[in-house]
């Protein structure tokens, strides 16, 4: 039932009902939407292939995606309309023409005015605080539901805000009767030409921030999983189906009995899952034989007996103080070798660093693109994990006892933000950005598009040139063994190094040792 235009509120009743709808209800019901939104588009991704209804009707996959995009951003538009209108459809407004509608315009000039420092700033601090703690603070109730926080791009976060309020305000002012002859028309006219300036200012400036960080600091939206891990079900021994690797020829070596136990860093799980798969026969338990974890926990495994050898990089300062407390003596036998690549996006004219400028990124000394490729954006380190080989390697190698910051804020979407936490590492693909991790996982893994490896002092990080330590990150991979260790351990550990084992360990994916 339509309201009566005769039917007033108090000034205060009504400031308080419009506030409550714009600073709870309205981004409530806009995240909603947008997820709902975003599911559409998601769903739309399932498409592998192009839709072929005949020879001359087909639908690209990645136009299929686009269209379902642009209805998407259509419904979720004409929602906001719509949420105007019964808005002001059916609650009664005061006379006053400024109180009516000034609440309206208020937080799109200040979504305006945020957006327009936090785009400028370019990444940089705000008053001493982080740009993405800013945009936190300033539009908390759009991340109530963690919808907000959800969206890939600062552009995509700051338009959803900004959509919200403008086209709701639209709704509300369009619907207004301007039939009563109390209500004035001609105000109702400025009040929508305001609102469209605004909007359109709103538009012109999210383009024109997003073309100038496109230019400067080029977003492809790209978020690489680099927890480091791989997926244990498609790796497991004698498993139908698997992904491990077989021998080139007949297996020179058979472990029918005491078989040994085997663990070490994700990484090189499909490594010795593969020799299970090959050299394993008769009864045996399956998960005590074959783990998997971070490179600290197969340590932690192994000095305390639980397994017989460990295949990872060298032991961290905490795993040869665990070992040493516990009496333990670790023999590290040469196995493969890896590289430690350095990764940016493909678009970033950098080709290379030399091991003082990746030592003054990731101590916070070097902070700028400016001095090395010219390009005036903040410079994004991102790291992996704490307890990743990756990790271990890179402090070993290239700190050198100095203090990594952390992974910066201007890597993480804001969802990556409260991820972090949670244990999820993402790498955002952004030109500003720099990550690492171990080529094993760069080579084989299709998650890792759009990015270029760098040289490192002027040497790529080839197979030839890590097999022959030129490449400054080489890193050496072991099998630990503790103490004196069984027969067949022993046998296992020289088929590794044996002419067929190092075969395997190129057909994975690793360097064999020289």
């Amino acid at each position: 039932m339509d309201r009566d235009d005769n039917v007033q509120v108090s000034d205060l009743n009504y400031i308080i009902y419009t506030l409550i709808v714009l600073l709870i209800g309205l981004p409530l019901c806009s995240q909603g939407l947008a997820f709902a939104c975003m599911l559409l588009v998601e769903s739309s991704t399932w498409f592998s292939k192009d839709l072929v209804f005949n020879a001359r009707m087909v639908v690209t996959r990645e136009g299929l995606i686009a269209l379902t995009f642009w209805f998407s951003f259509a419904i979720f538009n004409l929602c906001m309309l719509i949420l105007g209108h019964l808005y002001s459809k059916y609650l009664p407004v005061p006379k006053g023409f400024a109180i009516r509608y000034s609440l309206f315009a208020t937080p799109i000039i200040y979504t305006l005015l945020v957006s327009a420092v936090v785009l400028y700033s370019n990444g940089a601090d705000i008053f001493g605080y982080d740009s993405a703690d800013i945009l936190f603070m300033a539009f908390i109730p759009f991340v109530i539901a963690n919808v907000g926080l959800s969206l890939d791009s600062l552009h995509a976060f700051l338009l959803l805000i900004f959509l919200t309020y403008s086209l709701f305000a639209l709704g509300v002012v369009t619907t207004n009767r301007m039939r009563s002859a109390k209500q004035p028309r001609q105000g109702i006219y400025r009040f929508c030409i305001i609102v469209l300036i605004l909007f359109l200012m709103g538009l012109c400036g999210y383009f024109w921030a997003k073309n100038r960080l496109v230019n400067l600091v080029e977003s492809t939206k790209d978020h690489i999983m680099t927890s480091e891990g791989i997926v244990f079900d498609d790796y497991q021994p004698f498993s139908r189906g698997n992904l491990l690797t077989q021998l080139r020829s007949p297996a020179t070596l058979i472990i029918d009995s005491e078989h040994p136990r085997l663990a070490g860093a994700s990484p090189l799980y499909p490594l010795y899952a593969s020799a299970i798969n090959n050299l394993y026969t008769g009864k045996l338990n399956l998960p005590q034989v074959a783990s998997a974890g971070s490179t600290s926990q197969a340590y932690g495994r192994l000095i305390n007996g639980e397994v017989d050898v460990v295949f990872a990089t060298a032991p961290s300062e905490f795993s040869k103080r665990l070992a040493k407390e516990k009496g333990v003596t670790l023999k590290l036998t040469p196995l493969a070798k890896e590289g430690l690549v350095f990764f940016v996006n493909e678009n970033n004219p950098i080709d290379g660093l030399s091991l003082k400028q990746i030592r003054d990124i990731y101590s916070g000394q070097l902070k700028n693109w400016r001095a090395i490729s010219g390009i005036n954006a903040k410079i994004a380190p991102f790291h992996q994990p704490i307890s990743a080989g990756s990790r271990i390697a890179m402090e070993a190698q290239i700190m050198e006892g100095m203090t990594a910051e952390p992974s910066t804020l201007n890597n993480l979407s804001l969802a990556d933000k409260s991820s972090l936490a949670e244990g999820n590492h993402y790498y955002l693909n952004n030109l500003e950005s720099i990550g690492y991790s171990f080529r094993y996982y760069v080579a084989r893994d299709n998650s890792y598009r759009r990015i270029k490896t760098l040289a490192i002092n002027g040497v790529e990080p080839t197979i030839s040139n890590i097999r022959s330590g030129r490449y400054p990150f080489s890193v050496d991979l072991f099998m630990v063994t503790t103490g004196t260790v069984s027969e067949p351990t022993q046998q296992l550990m020289d088929w590794f190094v044996s002419e067929q084992g190092q075969a395997l360990v190129e057909d994975v994916g690793y360097v064999p040792r020289e």
